[in-house]
């Protein structure tokens, strides 16, 4: 009698581990596809990047490098979408709308332009860093269709958080707007930390963005930006910082 008792609850007990293992396993194995790295001869080429041109091989190569970051921060956004686990961090700020849409309806369409959404611009890839591969791309000075990003120096006084010290990077940026003119404004990117930009996360990894057009001024009318990073300690560590100029 006690055997006939004892048996379901051995069953029930068996189904549950089974179900709490599996479901563990799940959220735990998740990872993110693979990225192929550049040659040894490519990687010197990104990291020595100076003074470039969208002409350029060097560039080319940096942008499909960021097609393919891009295209693993959107699987691990999909993942995260999933299993409903994105939260409010970043000084208590969620992703923002331009940022959900960049990265669940967004689509590299060549070398200098990118949809988003309903939207076309033209971007600039000014940095694109990959621990795993051992990328560095970070240009002086990036020219794109008439569009020039300058990397500024640190502005250690002006353009740090007070409680961190960490400078922000800004970029001078300059669209020609006829062949008479131009019009110029400086964009500034925070060091992305869970601590002040939006992320949500998923098994082991991280997912860090911001970004839209809110712009800086008239200057900036029509210019925005996005950064995204992720990292999962000890393997991947992923930063890109893109200009955007709304084409129209």
């Amino acid at each position: 009698m006690h055997v006939n008792v004892l048996v379901p609850f051995l069953i029930l007990a068996l189904v549950f581990t089974s179900g709490c293992i599996s479901g563990h396993e799940k959220a735990s194995t998740f990872s993110i596809t693979p990225v192929a790295c550049p040659n040894r001869e490519n990687v010197m080429a990104l990291n020595s990047a100076d003074n470039i041109t969208a002409n350029s091989s060097t560039y080319k190569l940096a942008v499909e490098l960021m097609r393919t970051e891009l295209e693993r921060a959107k699987e691990i956004y999909r993942e995260v979408v999933k299993e409903n686990k994105q939260k409010s961090t970043g000084v208590g700020r969620p992703l923002s709308n331009f940022t959900r849409t960049f990265l669940t309806d967004s689509a590299v369409i060549n070398d200098t332009a990118i949809r988003i959404g309903n939207e076309t611009y033209t971007f600039v890839l000014i940095r694109l860093r990959d621990r795993s591969c051992g990328v560095r791309f970070e240009p002086n000075v990036t020219t794109v269709n008439g569009i020039s990003v300058r990397l500024l120096p640190p502005d250690y006084i002006n353009g740090t958080r007070t409680y961190t010290g960490l400078p922000y990077s800004r970029y001078s940026v300059r669209v020609e707007v006829s062949p008479q003119g131009e019009r110029a404004c400086t964009v500034r990117f925070n060091y992305l930390s869970t601590l002040w930009v939006p992320s949500a996360d998923v098994g082991n990894l991280v997912l860090i963005a911001q970004g839209g057009m809110e712009g800086c001024g008239e200057a900036c009318e029509n210019i925005g930006d996005v950064s995204f990073g992720f990292l999962n300690v000890g393997s991947e560590d992923v930063t890109v910082y893109l200009i955007l100029v709304k084409e129209g």
